[in-house]
């Protein structure tokens, strides 16, 4: 009678390397391959809680290439804000430590919303932020945009403004927004907005200065500016 005998074997994790990550943020980006290089810039990313202020630092420079990428499909959009999301997880010190990497992440926000082929788009699934940006459009009946947290995910709000709101949120109103004079006054020859609710406060250090406010109003509720009638009066 024959006798096999097996030898348990481990199973080996490869770490990605650093030098390959700057070797990938130098690389040239375009809407032909920016796919392939969010998701090889995943790849690290998703290493999140293990994240290093150097990898952090390269990885905010790719960001920063798609963004700039006038044409971006929304889905590689939300590629750039699931990256966003998994830098969030990292220890506090490393994004801290890793140049002005936080200050770069914020401010590519805005130059993503306008260069996105699409007249809206979300991203409600992180761990960290929820995100939401669209095109004005004054023709909607929508009462109000928002954004809010549930805790579990993020969910889109349309309808009237919520009067008693236990949730993080993040309310705009479309008559407002539409207000040709508080249009003038806020938005200039704004095009789009956008929304983000981050789930904690790493992004925002460095020399740059945040308020926090303590009120017994939720965001939504604090968020809500008078309509054009009492604006006037």
């Amino acid at each position: 009678m024959e006798t096999v005998t097996t030898t348990p074997t481990l199973a080996t994790w490869t770490t990605p390397s650093t030098d390959d990550l700057k070797e990938l943020s130098e690389k040239e980006v375009d809407l032909k391959n920016v796919s392939k290089v969010l998701n090889e810039t995943l790849q690290y990313s998703e290493q999140r809680t293990e994240l290093k202020a150097d990898q952090i630092e390269e990885i905010t420079t790719i960001l920063e290439k798609c963004a700039n990428l006038s044409g971006i499909q929304p889905e590689d959009s939300q590629k750039v804000l699931l990256n966003i999301d998994c830098i969030l997880s990292a220890d506090v010190s490393q994004i801290k430590a890793s140049g002005n990497s936080s200050q770069r992440l914020l401010e590519l926000l805005p130059t993503l919303v306008q260069n996105t082929n699409a007249s809206s788009f979300d991203f409600l699934e992180g761990e960290n932020l929820g995100f939401t940006a669209t095109a004005f459009d004054c023709s909607s009946s929508e009462d109000t945009l928002g954004l809010v947290d549930n805790g579990r995910s993020f969910d889109l709000l349309k309808g009237p403004i919520p009067g008693k709101d236990d949730q993080n949120s993040i309310v705009m109103s479309t008559a407002n927004i539409c207000n040709i004079g508080l249009r003038e006054y806020y938005f200039c020859s704004a095009s789009h907005m956008f929304m983000t609710i981050y789930r904690n406060r790493k992004l925002f250090m460095g020399p740059k200065q945040y308020n926090t406010y303590n009120a017994t109003r939720t965001i939504a509720q604090r968020s809500a500016l008078p309509r054009a009638h009492e604006w006037r009066s």
